[in-house]
């Protein structure tokens, strides 16, 4: 093995050296040299092994080419970095291997097949328009294309069949004709959503007895009735309340990750306009990891009681730390809890809850801090009141926005 740095090796570094892929692929040059890589190199064990684990991941479809076929792949893979980054910035680990696997599809070769070893759901999206929902009114679509019209604080119970739901404690809707001859499988994966606009909120009984408060602005996507697993799509924040089953674990995707649990109860933050994913533990255990697509970059993470998981983005990172869980979930008790929080924040969710638009005057930005909690039985006028009384503020409410000044 030709004398490398290796102490100052990165999972790219790795994902470039030709004698590492060939050894990871065929077991040649020099392999002893490689296995023996970690007794000297322990430190370097995590990206190492990341390494392997993303270029066997095409074992398969490399299998099928011949040697050099496969040194000019990764040849277009180098190319594509250095033409689309500078120097001073190489190619993210993520956008690699997003250009790893453009390479082998644009050649004719499917990676559909990595995705589906490590995706053994049978959840499926595609018959469901996953565009943001604009529309001014809480609605629950079926899975036949009805659409029913929610109260501004509705409640939504599903049978354990999914045959019928309760909307309010009041109006019973028939999901479908008992004598439809439909498969448990068919039925299992027709999707139902319910759709939450700003200014409003849900909570929604699911067939296995999971409940699920979703705020405002948000979407929770669902199988009409759970058969083989347990899978939902969350746009937005909800809160999940799961019912316990040792064979079937609970999972939450969003569009970067996924949230795993037996039975549980935590916050899922996943608005399309943030930053970041978060998800919040109360009780029980929670594994947070990233999508499909993205989950051979990363280990999951294991959450305890209290903790949060953060995820970039942008950088695609995820960091842990300890929170009071109150702070991310009084709101399905009618509360907002802050402890220290930025007044631009706290306006936000407050113009998010009562689904109005707000202007905050540049000069508040940065500059105050807001602790206490927030009725929000009361009108926007008084919590408004409320929040003047933390923060040198004034205010006007004008029609459908609220505008927010310095008071000095």
């Amino acid at each position: 093995m030709t004398e490398k740095n290796y102490k100052k090796y990165s999972l790219n570094d790795f994902l470039e050296d030709r004698e590492f892929i060939s050894w990871v692929l065929y077991g040649r040059v020099t392999a002893d040299d490689w296995d023996s890589f970690l007794e000297r190199y322990p430190k370097k064990a995590k990206d190492f092994n990341r390494a392997i684990e993303i270029v066997s991941s095409f074992r398969e479809i490399e299998s099928n080419l011949p040697e050099e076929e496969v040194y000019r792949l990764w040849k277009q893979i180098d190319l594509f970095d250095s033409e689309y980054n500078t120097k001073k910035r190489r190619l993210s680990v993520y956008l690699r291997y997003a250009a790893i696997a453009i390479i082998f599809v644009s050649i004719g070769y499917s990676v559909s097949w990595l995705l589906q070893e490590r995706n053994p759901s049978t959840f499926d999206l595609s018959q469901v328009d996953m565009t943001q929902y604009t529309g001014n009114e809480s609605q629950l679509i079926l899975a036949d294309g009805r659409s029913v019209e929610l109260a501004d604080n509705s409640t939504i119970e599903y049978d354990q069949t999914g045959d019928e739901i309760v909307v309010d404690s009041d109006s019973i809707i028939t999901q479908r004709d008992d004598k439809e001859q439909i498969s448990e499988t068919v039925a299992s994966i027709s999707m139902n959503q319910v759709m939450i606009p700003k200014g409003k909120f849900s909570k929604v009984t699911l067939t296995d007895g999971t409940k699920v408060w979703l705020n405002s602005g948000s979407r929770l996507i669902y199988p009409a009735r759970f058969a083989n697993n347990r899978e939902v799509f969350l746009i937005g924040e909800g809160y999940f309340d799961v019912t316990k089953n040792s064979e079937f674990p609970f999972i939450v995707r969003t569009a970067e990750v996924n949230v795993k649990v037996l039975g549980t109860k935590f916050s899922v933050i996943a608005y399309p306009e943030e930053e970041t994913v978060e998800t919040v533990l109360v009780e029980g255990k929670v594994e947070f990891s990233e999508n499909e697509e993205l989950a051979i970059l990363s280990d999951p993470v294991i959450l305890s009681p209290n903790q949060r998981a953060i995820y970039s983005k942008r950088t695609t990172e995820t960091i842990i730390d300890r929170v009071d869980v109150e702070l991310y979930t009084s709101w399905i008790n009618g509360m907002f809890k802050f402890e220290g929080e930025k007044l631009e924040v706290v306006i936000r969710k407050i113009s998010d809850f009562y689904g109005v638009d707000y202007y905050l005057d540049p000069a508040l930005i940065n500059e105050h801090k807001i602790s206490g909690k927030l009725d929000l039985k009361d009108t926007l006028n008084d919590v408004l009141l409320v929040i003047s009384e933390m923060a040198p503020i004034k205010y006007r409410v004008e029609e459908n926005k609220v505008k927010v000044f310095n008071k000095n």
